[in-house]
């Protein structure tokens, strides 16, 4: 039997509104001590005690699709205790109003709200009436899986309603959005209508995401990188920087260095980080079960502490290598650390996915060892099959010893895997510059073409 995919949109089964009462269940969640039995049974009784013909199992079913929604919302974490999103609601209880717009501003930045949003206005513009099953039909048309059920979207539309976001009638207060947010629907359908140049630059700049000033031709490097976007050279100002500068996301200074002086300077605004940086972190926070302040730390900062003596920094450090490699190849991720009977009961730091042009599982493993060995590349190749992935990514602060490499060109020589094979001194050229990630990774793609032609 194939898998069920995972849904985009968080699960809401039992959890809206019109079901059940969210300061009531925070207070219960506080009382119980989290996502405990006892809090199912409080839940249960307070809420589901009418219900399933008065069947007492059924009824903890349906309690229980609470604690779980609870969970999918990032109101509780995996230690079943209330999340920092989860007591700023608790503390903010008491005021409907504050309660309903920090969970609205929460769904619409960190939980795909906004493609909802977007999605009801579209099928408005097309004279199509926003139905759950059109909605969900719109979402997986742009690449949002939800479930046939659509019960998902209904939950968060009746949230979204809450805070006055939409009203009955599926319109959009964009005001409303943009009072919570800082900017709205028709600020997100302008960026839409951006020429490609400019989408792609600033994709790239958000995933660079640099602490200082950068130069405006290694963000171009790395948006051809990553989006395939030629740019034309000569009117790289007029046509992008320019233009970025005037909607008030970065600013634009003439660079002194270089011959003839032509080069210039980039600095990103508190606007592009609220925008574009922070929603960015801000998932994969939620994705990763992670606090969102570590995801702030600069790669070089990762770096020097991969060298601490204290085991446990040195891990910490280890996973946010594989989130700043994710970050920066534009992927998605949708399993952390995940150890399963998907993965063959092997551990895997992390599974993501890209979409460029093509559709790409990349399956990647980061190591702080002096060397990787045979073994090691073994380990990986044989959760392929679980995984799912084609191209597996092996990050080491070492070298790769040569039989390891051996079996990395075999692989690709006789299979449709591509591995990635990057070592300590791949690691030291993009903290330096981290938009030469695209450069190291084209030398690894042009050495697999020629394993896989030569297999053929």
């Amino acid at each position: 039997m194939a898998k069920q995919r995972k849904s985009d949109l968080p699960f809401g089964v039992n959890f809206s509104p019109s079901q059940v009462q969210l300061p009531r269940i925070l207070e219960l969640l506080k009382e119980n001590g989290g996502t405990t039995p006892e809090f199912t049974e409080a839940v249960r009784l307070e809420f589901f005690s009418k219900h399933a013909g008065l069947d007492r199992d059924a009824q903890l079913d349906i309690a229980k699709n609470v604690r779980l929604s609870l969970r999918a919302y990032g109101l509780t974490g995996s230690d079943e205790q209330l999340t920092a999103k989860g007591r700023e609601l608790f503390e903010a209880r008491a005021s409907a109003t504050d309660l309903y717009r920090i969970l609205a501003k929460h769904i619409l930045l960190h939980l795909r709200g906004l493609d909802l949003l977007r999605a009801i206005r579209h099928l408005q513009h097309l004279k199509i009436e926003p139905t759950l099953q059109a909605l969900a039909k719109e979402l997986e048309s742009v690449g949002i899986h939800v479930p046939p059920s659509a019960v998902h979207i209904s939950t968060m539309k009746l949230w979204l309603q809450q805070a006055g976001v939409i009203d009955d009638r599926m319109i959009i207060d964009d005001g409303r959005v943009r009072d919570l947010i800082g900017y709205g629907l028709d600020d997100v359908d302008r960026l839409d209508e951006f020429r490609p140049e400019m989408r792609a630059f600033i994709r790239a700049l958000a995933a660079i995401n640099p602490q200082d000033a950068i130069p405006s031709s290694k963000v171009r490097e790395h948006a051809t990188s990553m989006s395939h976007v030629e740019f034309d050279l000569k009117n790289l100002r007029e046509q992008v920087l320019y233009p970025l500068r005037d909607l008030g996301y970065i600013e634009v200074e003439k660079s002194t260095a270089g011959r003839g002086a032509k080069a210039h300077l980039i600095r990103t605004t508190e606007k592009f980080r609220v925008e574009f940086i922070g929603p960015i972190l801000d998932a994969l926070a939620l994705s990763g079960g992670f606090p969102r302040v570590r995801l702030d730390v600069p790669i070089d900062r990762v770096m020097i502490d991969l060298g601490d003596p204290d085991r446990h920094k040195k891990g910490l450090a280890l996973e946010m290598l594989a989130i700043h490699l994710c970050r920066l190849l534009g992927l998605r991720v949708t399993h952390w650390r995940r150890r399963a009977a998907d993965t063959g009961g092997a551990e895997v730091d992390v599974l993501a996915d890209g979409m460029n042009y093509v559709f790409t599982r990349w399956q990647i493993q980061c190591k702080n060892t002096p060397t990787v060995g045979h073994d090691d590349v073994a380990r990986e190749l044989g959760i392929v099959g679980h995984t799912r992935a084609n191209v597996v990514m092996i990050v080491t602060t070492g070298r790769f010893a040569k039989p390891a490499s051996d079996l990395a060109e075999s692989e690709m020589g006789r299979s449709s895997t591509t591995l990635v094979l990057l070592d300590g001194r791949d690691l030291a050229r993009i903290v330096r510059d981290p938009s030469s990630i695209g450069q190291v990774l084209r030398q690894h793609a042009q050495r697999a073409m020629r394993l896989k032609a030569l297999g053929n």
